[in-house]
């Protein structure tokens, strides 16, 4: 009985297994040639940094022509060119971009409000009185950008700052989406000076907050020949196709210095 029971369990077995596959041969959908070949000059991490839901997404809008070839952040300018290949069209070469943290007031640049001992986390800690720091513009420092960012081109310093590997970033602007203060921005890889504050506070309460804010002095202004440099809000903003690269070098005249050089 046990011998005819496991045959009689073995030819359903094969029986199910045969209409299955005269099925699936039967009633295939053929998926479009350049569907296909699209879908194979895709990274296939599906980090979801183009918006889409993974890479088969990208590739399903890529051949409606619902997305730009360029919108493969992870693959870049390489795999861009390669898909308008294989879909025949011209492709608009995108400028490569990094994201930029503004904020430099570290656990030894900034004071602190009071000691906070909360859920680790930035938006946790931004919604207790706009965070412990004294600055509420300044980083927060538990990491949520850390874990957001596809490509793990964000580290934390031992000072209490992300860090972002600029090679490795890829401009998807989770970490932008993550902050609850806008801290990280979005510019050129070329970038060589940067103003790395976000404070909207007056000079007098910037320096009380942090060491390396900036105070609206102006000074950087002053030292610029081509008209690189504005100040908004109380905060030094410097236009980086204007930007000569130390030609003047407002670096050198920032008395907090809060202008910094990215040599990438």
């Amino acid at each position: 009985m046990i011998l005819f029971a496991i045959i009689a369990l073995a030819l359903l077995g094969l029986a199910s297994g045969l209409l299955l596959g005269f099925a699936y041969q039967k009633f295939a959908v053929e998926e479009d040639p350049k569907f296909v070949k699209v879908l194979s000059l895709l990274p296939g991490s599906n980090c979801g940094a183009c918006g889409f839901a993974g890479c088969r997404g990208l590739a399903e809008a890529l051949v409606a022509g619902k997305a730009e070839v360029t919108g493969c952040l992870l693959g870049g300018a390489e795999v861009g060119k390669a898909i308008a290949e294989a879909l025949g069209i011209e492709g608009n070469e995108r400028e490569p971009k990094a994201a930029y943290l503004r904020c430099g007031g570290g656990r030894e640049q900034s004071t602190l409000n009071f000691d906070y001992q909360g859920v680790p986390n930035c938006k946790a800690a931004n919604a207790l009185g706009r965070g412990c720091k004294t600055c509420s513009y300044g980083c927060l420092g538990f990491g949520d950008c850390v874990l957001v960012c596809p490509v793990d081109a964000i580290t934390m310093s031992k000072d209490g700052l992300p860090v972002v590997d600029i090679k490795k970033c890829i401009a998807c602007g989770k970490c932008l989406k993550e902050c609850p203060r806008n801290i990280f921005t979005l510019l050129p890889k070329k970038t060589h000076y940067f103003v790395n504050c976000n404070s909207n506070d007056s000079g007098a309460a910037t320096r009380k907050a942090c060491k390396v804010g900036c105070i609206a002095c102006k000074l950087c202004i002053k030292a610029c020949s081509s008209a690189a440099i504005t100040v908004e809000n109380n905060l030094a903003v410097i236009d980086q196709y204007k930007c000569q690269n130390g030609k003047d070098c407002c670096m050198k005249v920032c008395p907090t210095k809060c202008i910094i050089e990215f040599k990438s």
